[in-house]
């Protein structure tokens, strides 16, 4: 990373809207500043889907928050061989208590095709967040 200015949100937790209104925000009073997201970007609001889309298409800087890896270990995808970094006791309806459905309808609102969980390129993402970021 550079000496540029950052600018890091947490938690966001699929309110598209609000991220979109601070982003704004942010670059009203400091142009060019870097966007990095600190996880759980996932369940509770409506538009996960919006949120992650956003992350992966602009390449932001993402920490895998609790919420990310309840995901991973709910899905099909990555149940097999998955360790969960939070704690090795989740199971599969962990995520779905903790706003899971949420992210799943953001991607899927029919509740029947949620058994695998969300698409594979968004798993494989989730996957490859790391837990912390370091700066230069």
């Amino acid at each position: 990373m550079s000496d540029a200015t950052h600018c890091v949100l947490s938690d966001l937790h699929g309110c598209y809207g609000t991220m979109l209104r601070l982003l704004n925000q942010v670059a009203a009073q400091h142009p060019g500043a870097r966007l990095i997201l600190l996880g759980d970007l996932i369940d509770r609001g409506p538009s996960s889907r919006a949120v992650v889309e956003f992350a992966m298409a602009h390449k932001v800087p993402t920490v895998k928050g609790n919420h990310e890896d309840l995901c991973l270990a709910y899905s099909a995808h990555t149940r097999r061989g998955y360790k969960p970094r939070c704690a090795n006791y989740y199971d599969r309806d962990v995520w779905l208590h903790n706003g899971g459905e949420d992210a799943l309808a953001s991607w899927e609102p029919d509740m029947s095709k949620w058994r695998m969980g969300l698409p594979k390129d968004v798993l494989d993402w989730m996957t490859a967040l790391p837990p912390y970021i370091v700066s230069e």
